[in-house]
C-alpha cells in the first residue's frame, strides 16, 4: 500500500502519511461520517496498487457497495445482533482471513465491524484479532468500528493491538494517536484539505510534481499516475499526463530510456529538469510565504 492511504471525508480528503505494508490501523468513525466512500476508496487504492483485498462487513445494510473484480474477496461476517452466535461467527471470520492471507501474504484486509461490538463477545474479538495479527505480521489491516458502539474499557483493550489509530468525528475533525516505537513516541502527520483544492493544486503544478517523482526514480507513465493518486488522492488521466510528458521531453526536462527491468521505456528526469524543478519549487515557496503574510500578517487569522 505504499506509505499512505487517502480517505475522502465528505468534501475533504484525509491523507494518512507513513502507513507501510503490514501496518495495523484502527479506524473509528461516527454515524455522520461518510464511511461508504472512505472504505470504497481504500479498496480502490489497494487494487490500484496490485494488492489483493479482503473486505468484510458486519451488517448487510451498512456494507460498502463494491463491484466484484479480480483480487477482491467480499465476506459477510454474518453477525445477527445475537451474542449467542458471536463466537462461531468470529471464528469463521478468522478462518476466512487466514485462508485469504495464506494465498496473498502481502494483501490488505478491511474489516468493517460497524456497531458489532454491541452484539459480539468482545474478549473473543480481541483474541481473534491478536492471533491473526501475530500469524500474519506482513498483512495490512484496517479495522473499522462505529465510535458510538464502543466504550472506554473496550477502547483501552483494543488500542494495544494497533500501530495507528484514526478517529473521525462529525466528519470534520480527524486525529491520530501517537505511536510508540522502541520507547520513543512517533507522531503521525495527517493533512485535511478540500478535494477541490487538492485537485486544483495537482493540475496546476503537475509538471513540478512529475519532476519531483522522477527525481526519486525513473518510472513508466502509468506508475506516475499511481504515485500521484496514492500521495494526493487525485487521479490524473492519461489524456492529461502523456501530452504534458511529451511537452516536457521536447523542453529537455525529461527523457525516455530503456527500463533496466526490460519492460519498455521509462521516463527519466534530466539535469535541466532537476534545475527547473528546484527553481519552480523556490518560486512556489516564495509565493506561498508571501500569500500567507498577505492574508494573515498580524491578524487573528495567523496560526
Amino acid at each position: 500500500m505504499g506509505k499512505f492511504f487517502t480517505f475522502p471525508v465528505k468534501s475533504k480528503v484525509v491523507v494518512f502519511k507513513n502507513i507501510v505494508d503490514g501496518e495495523k490501523v484502527l479506524f473509528l468513525c461516527d454515524s455522520k461520517f461518510d464511511k461508504q466512500e472512505a472504505l470504497r476508496t481504500l479498496v480502490r487504492a489497494s487494487l490500484f496498487d496490485n494488492k489483493s483485498v479482503f473486505y468484510s462487513y458486519a451488517f448487510p445494510e451498512s456494507a460498502v457497495e463494491l463491484e466484484r473484480q479480480g483480487g477482491l474477496r467480499i465476506y459477510e461476517m454474518g453477525i445477527r445482533r445475537s451474542v449467542e452466535k458471536a463466537e462461531n461467527t468470529l471464528q469463521d471470520l478468522s478462518n476466512a482471513l487466514c485462508k485469504f492471507f495464506r494465498e496473498h501474504r502481502e494483501g490488505t484486509a478491511i474489516l468493517d465491524f460497524d456497531s458489532a461490538p454491541i452484539y459480539i463477545l468482545r474478549e473473543e474479538l480481541i483474541s481473534v484479532l491478536k492471533s491473526f495479527f501475530k500469524s500474519f505480521p506482513e498483512a495490512t489491516v484496517i479495522t473499522c468500528f462505529s465510535i458510538e458502539a464502543i466504550d472506554t474499557e473496550f477502547l483501552e483493550q483494543i488500542f494495544k493491538l494497533y500501530s495507528l489509530v484514526v478517529v473521525s468525528a462529525d466528519a470534520e475533525k480527524t486525529i491520530a494517536s501517537p505511536v510508540v516505537v522502541r520507547g520513543k513516541t512517533e507522531t503521525r502527520k495527517i493533512d485535511v484539505i478540500s478535494t477541490e483544492v487538492a485537485d486544483g493544486l495537482v493540475k496546476k503544478f503537475l509538471d513540478l510534481i512529475i519532476l519531483s517523482i522522477l527525481s526519486e526514480e525513473p518510472m513508466h507513465g502509468y506508475n506516475i499516475i499511481k504515485v500521484i493518486f496514492r500521495r494526493c488522492g487525485v487521479l490524473v488521466s492519461q489524456g492529461m499526463l502523456y501530452p504534458l510528458l511529451h511537452e516536457m521531453e521536447e523542453e529537455g526536462l525529461v527523457k525516455q530510456e530503456a527500463s533496466n527491468r526490460g519492460r519498455g521505456k521509462v521516463y527519466v528526469v534530466t539535469s535541466k529538469g532537476r534545475e527547473v524543478a528546484k527553481a519552480k519549487l523556490r518560486e512556489f515557496s516564495d509565493t506561498l510565504h508571501y500569500l500567507l503574510r498577505l492574508i494573515g500578517g498580524g491578524s487573528s487569522m495567523s496560526p
